[in-house]
């Protein structure tokens, strides 16, 4: 809530004393939204799914194993779910460098899985050293 007041705000105060003239008037381009709205709603659909086994699985080990055992699973799912962070944002930096400069798509494709699997070999190496608390 904070963040649409700070947004409508920003959007009306600053705006209109940057701009003398200006008045916000939204426009809705119907041609637009209808080229659009497939592909986001496929893609919000996409993002639904690939979040599931997230709120699934623990739902699913509580129920089948109980509390304590999904205390031990959540904490290892967790620790999986940041570790996955990391080659996530690897291929988010090489669409964005991807379509910045294509002549070294190639050259970056090879070079992105080879410093995210070593980043997560760094990482799972330094979570192997954690004591454990049995």
């Amino acid at each position: 809530m904070g963040f649409l007041a700070g947004m409508l705000l920003g959007w009306l105060l600053f705006l209109t004393a940057a701009y003398r003239c200006y008045r916000p008037l939204p426009v809705l381009d119907k041609d637009l939204l209808g080229r659009l709205l497939p592909y986001s709603f496929a893609n919000y659909l996409a993002n639904l799914l690939s979040g599931a086994p997230g709120f699934i699985y623990p739902l699913m080990v509580l129920n089948v194993l109980g509390a304590e055992k999904n205390a031990y699973f959540y904490i290892t799912w967790m620790m999986v779910t940041v570790l996955s962070v990391i080659p996530g944002g690897m291929a988010q930096s090489l669409l964005a460098e991807g379509s910045r400069d294509q002549g070294r798509l190639a050259a970056n494709g090879r070079r992105a899985p080879a410093c995210a699997l070593a980043h997560l070999i760094w990482r799972c190496k330094s979570v192997e050293t954690v004591p454990s608390v049995e």
